[in-house]
Formats: C-alpha cells, sequence, structure tokens
C-alpha cells in the first residue's frame, strides 16, 4: 500500500441516507486500496450520521464530519472543507448519489502516472434510481477536440465533476464557490482551466450518475427561466474572476453564453451584475458592442427585441 499515492475522495451529503450507502460501497469496493474517503454532512435532516457511521466503524480509510460555520450552507462549502481535511496526492470529488465502476481508482491513477497530465476526465452512464444499473444515456462529448479554456466554454469538450481527477498540486489555488447554487461544477473549471494544466480523456466508463427526482440537475431541468438565470450568474462570477488572467477570444466567447442565458431569463438579475458585464463589454469589444448589449437588456426586458437579438448573431 504505502508505495502506492494516496487518494482523497471527498463527498457532499445532505439528506441522501437512503442513497448513500451504495456509493460508498462502491468505494468500499474499489481494486485500488491507497484511498482515504471523506464525507462532509451539509446539515441532514435524516439519518446520514447513522448510516455513514457504520462505515466509519467498518474501515477507517473513511472519516465523516459534519460542515462548519465558517463554511456556508451548500455543497461547495461542505467540497472547500473536505479538501482542507485531506492529506492525498490525488483529488477525487464525487457526488453522494453516484456509483464508481471498481476499477476507477486504479485506472484513473495507472493513466495519471504514466501520462505527463495534471488531470485526467473518463465517461460518465446514466441509470435510474430503481433496479438493476440500466445504462440510459452514455454522456459524451467530443474527444476529437483539445481539452482547453475556450473549448469548454463552448462546450466542444465538457464533463461532470465525478469524472474529474486531479493532482493535489494542480488545483491547490482552486475553490469552489460558496455563494453559488447552481452552475457552481462550471464555474470551478472555468476557473481551473485558466492556469496552466494539462489534461486528457481517459476514454473508459468508469461512472454512474444517478438520475433520480430529487438530484439537483432533475429540479433545475424543471424551470428554463430559473435554470437560464442560475447559469447566467454562475458564468458571470467565473468572467469577473478571470477577466484579467485571460484573452479576449475566450472573454468574448464567455459572454456570448452569458448574454445568451441572461435573454432566456429575461436579465432578471442585479443591476451591478450587469454593470460589470457591460464594463467588461466595453473593455474588450469597444463602445458599439457595448450599445448592443445595452439594447438588448432594454428590448428583453419589455418583452421585445426577438428580431433585433437575431441580427446580433455575436451574442449567440
Amino acid at each position: 500500500m504505502n508505495d502506492q499515492p494516496l487518494v482523497s475522495i471527498i463527498i457532499p451529503t445532505y439528506n441522501r441516507a437512503h442513497l448513500i450507502a451504495e456509493t460508498l460501497d462502491s468505494v468500499l469496493g474499489q481494486s485500488y486500496s491507497n484511498w482515504e474517503c471523506i464525507i462532509v454532512d451539509d446539515g441532514s435532516k435524516d439519518n446520514t450520521d447513522e448510516v455513514v457511521g457504520v462505515y466509519v466503524e467498518k474501515d477507517s480509510r473513511f472519516k465523516y464530519y459534519h460542515r462548519p460555520k465558517e463554511h456556508l450552507p451548500g455543497g461547495n462549502g461542505a467540497r472547500n472543507y473536505g479538501y482542507k481535511l485531506s492529506r492525498g496526492s490525488f483529488i477525487q470529488w464525487f457526488d453522494s448519489d453516484d456509483l464508481m465502476d471498481v476499477r476507477y481508482l486504479h485506472a484513473k491513477v495507472e493513466f495519471m502516472t504514466s501520462n505527463d497530465v495534471d488531470f485526467s476526465v473518463s465517461q460518465t452512464v446514466n441509470f435510474v434510481e430503481r433496479g438493476k444499473l440500466s445504462k440510459v444515456e452514455k454522456y459524451t462529448s467530443n474527444r476529437k477536440n483539445e481539452i482547453s479554456l475556450l473549448n469548454f466554454i463552448n462546450q466542444k469538450v465538457y464533463w461532470m465533476t465525478p469524472d474529474f481527477f486531479v493532482k493535489r498540486v494542480a488545483v491547490q489555488c482552486v475553490k469552489f464557490s460558496e455563494t453559488l447554487k447552481s452552475g457552481q461544477e462550471t464555474n470551478f473549471f472555468i476557473r481551473f482551466l485558466t492556469l496552466p494544466v494539462k489534461g486528457e480523456f481517459l476514454d473508459e466508463e468508469l461512472t454512474y450518475r444517478r438520475i433520480h427526482e430529487n438530484s439537483i440537475r432533475k429540479s433545475v431541468e424543471t424551470d428554463s427561466v430559473t435554470s437560464n438565470k442560475n447559469k447566467s450568474i454562475s458564468l458571470l462570477d467565473a468572467y469577473n474572476s478571470i477577466f484579467k488572467s485571460t484573452d479576449a477570444e475566450v472573454l468574448t466567447a464567455l459572454e456570448n453564453h452569458i448574454v445568451r442565458a441572461l435573454y432566456r431569463s429575461k436579465f432578471d438579475i442585479p443591476l451591478k451584475q450587469l454593470e460589470s458585464l457591460a464594463k467588461g463589454i466595453m473593455m474588450h469589444r469597444g463602445i458599439l458592442q457595448l450599445v448592443n448589449f445595452v439594447c438588448l437588456v432594454f428590448f428583453a426586458r419589455y418583452n421585445k427585441g426577438y428580431t433585433f437579438y437575431n441580427k446580433f448573431q455575436s451574442y449567440g
């Protein structure tokens, strides 16, 4: 065991007592043995303590904590706290309702140690809540494209957090935004990809993503306006974070996605956030594009401007 790098698996959880046991079983069944699994409860009201306690007693590699008050409520605060407690050379954030293939850690560590990369991304398969695993949808992205910030923003490459495996030294400067309630993973990866890091795809299906009525992704998908509002807020937060550290092509691509999401949500966000975007557009795209943006905001808020919107394809 000592010659194997330690992997820290960090799992935030909230009211998942009925699901987390299956997740922890998938961790316990890993063919790779040198891991620690840090579970951080985010204020559950069910019997999560009891369920997780069984695993802590069973195997000392499981460690269980409650998110302290210095971290904001939500999965992001729990993730950040778990990272703070972790000791591994590799970091694996995971969700408390998803599953790992038995080869997950072994395949990832082997790939990372055999290739000169800072992170790797494998594939996931969706499965339904009840019954045996059912591969109902394979999450795909275009593996022909290089992993880069621009390609990620334009969704030519994309991945789910459980498929992201990273060296500790590569990710130590980036934390999850604890003020965001949705889109925090995309926000995190945009900020992470501004760093001088190199990643590659591992073309294997190694995780199983549970789709069920109580999942966050399911609830967000039911309301398009709210979904686009949350998306725009998440992207704006990333935009403001990377504005001074990236090039105009990346900023333009990110602005296009932000404006498209804003338009679909009727620009229903605080004026201060709109002002920060307008300032950024002005600084690197000029007065004409700023005027276009201001007109777009005006027309959208008064339920007009669809022709105007379609005319200015630079905003998507």
